[in-house]
């Protein structure tokens, strides 16, 4: 079983560099397989994402997050098993060591589920916040 995380970005490598780290960190022994939609960033967010062993698409600028998912999920489709989960990331949010493994435990507790949960994003002002994400079953 693979978790494919589609992470679309823009800008903000700062945030996508600790993204990234918090996914090195987690304590899911399955395999993840992180795909970075990078639309258009100026910054220095290319190298950042060059840190890590991940899959890279590249956009004009024009996608914004839904344009981005979409082609993230067209980009994976071949590769998805019937096991597979897909894993829609942000890369403002710090996921806990155990995120992907809680939700793992969640979604097989039954058939065909959609599993949301709280993760945290960092604000601007350098507080905590939590917020939603989730996996999407049944590619």
């Amino acid at each position: 079983m693979t978790i494919h995380v589609l992470v679309p970005v823009h800008n903000r490598a700062d945030f996508t560099r600790q993204f990234l780290q918090t996914l090195q960190e987690q304590d899911c022994d399955q395999l993840l397989h992180v795909v970075v939609i990078d639309d258009g960033s100026t910054d220095h967010t290319h190298q950042v994402v060059r840190e890590f062993e991940v899959d890279l698409i590249t956009g004009d600028g024009s996608w914004w997050w839904a344009g981005s998912i979409q082609r993230a999920l067209t980009s994976i489709r071949g590769q998805i098993g019937a096991s597979d989960f897909v894993y829609l990331g942000n890369n403002d949010t710090y996921l806990a060591v155990d995120h992907l493994t809680e939700l793992l435990r969640v979604a097989k507790a039954g058939p065909s589920r959609v599993v949301g949960s709280v993760s945290n994003e960092i604000w601007p002002d350098g507080t905590v916040n939590p917020v939603s994400a989730g996996f999407l079953i049944d590619p």
